[in-house]
């Protein structure tokens, strides 16, 4: 059984060569666990990623204006005009280009919404499996954030220990599984390897009689190949050699950041801009105010002080800490954890 998270999920949404990944996870899904958490995740989320990857792309077609200084080209001032009303006449076309692409981009946001755009459509078959929980799973949910046991953060609302809860129940009794995440509640990498987090690791000894195995995996294709060559699925069912070197080619320009973390106020504003690899989560506190958990500690950031800049592509936080003004909330002060 394949346990992959809301951000695997959504990584589908921010990749050119997506195809042959879904039709990987399709070829698959009688084997991927699917909780209703996850599935309602990736709904919620998906607009907001598809924007912020689409959004990026856009930029990148950029075509200005260049000065042409005639006195330094050695031509004639009628040749430099010549030149210069060309290069007005690209940059031209490539602004009205550029405005078909916008409207193109905002029609697939549109559709989308409507969950009628062809990821959404190819996921649903697997989406359809999703797994409602019990109210006992999810009272051992709650229990887990309380405790503060993994996966989750104990102030961010109930999601990921409850589809966590949910796998070990729908687990039980096979021997092989797999867990598809680049959430660092469920790992630690070391040498290239992902080890599960120890106290994860004692839940399935909890749950499974001996012997069983476990897989973590912070590539989906790295992932579904180890999958398919332990199960002896074909291989057919796997991107071609070709396609996967695209899909990695894509992926090493892609930003990390988990768009599923809840924001309130202002902070939506800024919640696609936490980017910063090594970032392991971050929630809302009062008065618009960010508490992220970074590779430094626990900080805690106001709307305002968190610019584009600093989060991306950066490979970690290198922003001050917001220093809330005379009267502000004691819940708003600064709070450095220990490195």
């Amino acid at each position: 059984m394949i346990y992959i998270d809301t951000n695997e999920h959504l990584f589908l949404y921010k990749i050119p060569s997506g195809r042959a990944l879904i039709k990987t996870f399709l070829a698959h899904r009688r084997s991927i666990f699917v909780s209703r958490q996850i599935a309602l995740e990736v709904e919620r989320n998906k607009l907001r990623v598809a924007a912020f990857f689409l959004g990026e792309e856009l930029k990148k077609f950029i075509l200005k204006e260049m000065a042409v200084p005639d006195h330094l080209m050695g031509v004639a001032t009628s040749e430099a005009e010549k030149l210069r009303e060309k290069l007005k006449e690209w940059v031209d076309k490539g602004d009205g280009l550029k405005a078909e692409l916008a409207s193109f981009t905002s029609s697939i946001l549109e559709k989308i919404s409507h969950s009628q755009d062809d990821v959404s459509l190819a996921l649903r078959p697997l989406f359809e499996m999703a797994v409602k929980e019990t109210e006992e799973e999810r009272q051992r949910a709650r229990t887990r954030r309380e405790l503060g046991d993994p996966p989750g953060k104990p102030g961010d609302p109930l999601g990921d220990q409850l589809s966590w809860e949910q796998f070990l129940t729908h687990s039980r009794g096979i021997s092989k599984l797999w867990i598809f995440t680049t959430d660092g509640d469920f790992y630690t990498k070391y040498n290239g390897a992902c080890i599960l987090n120890p106290r994860l690791y004692r839940d399935l000894q909890e749950t499974h009689s001996d012997p069983f195995e476990v897989h973590v995996f912070d590539n989906l294709m790295e992932g579904f190949k180890d999958f398919v060559e332990r199960s002896m699925e074909s291989k057919e069912t796997l991107p071609t050699a070709e396609e996967s070197k695209e899909i990695e080619k894509e992926v090493e320009t892609l930003p990390r950041f988990s768009p599923t973390s809840g924001v309130v106020g202002e902070m939506s504003d800024i919640s696609n801009l936490i980017a910063a690899r090594g970032v392991s989560g971050y929630s809302a506190g009062s008065g618009g105010v960010a508490i992220i958990n970074g590779p430094l500690g626990r900080w805690v950031y106001q709307a305002p002080d968190l610019p584009e800049e600093y989060f991306y592509p950066q490979p970690a936080i290198f922003i001050r800490p917001f220093q809330p003004p005379m009267g502000a909330p004691a819940s708003t002060q600064s709070d450095r954890g220990t490195p």
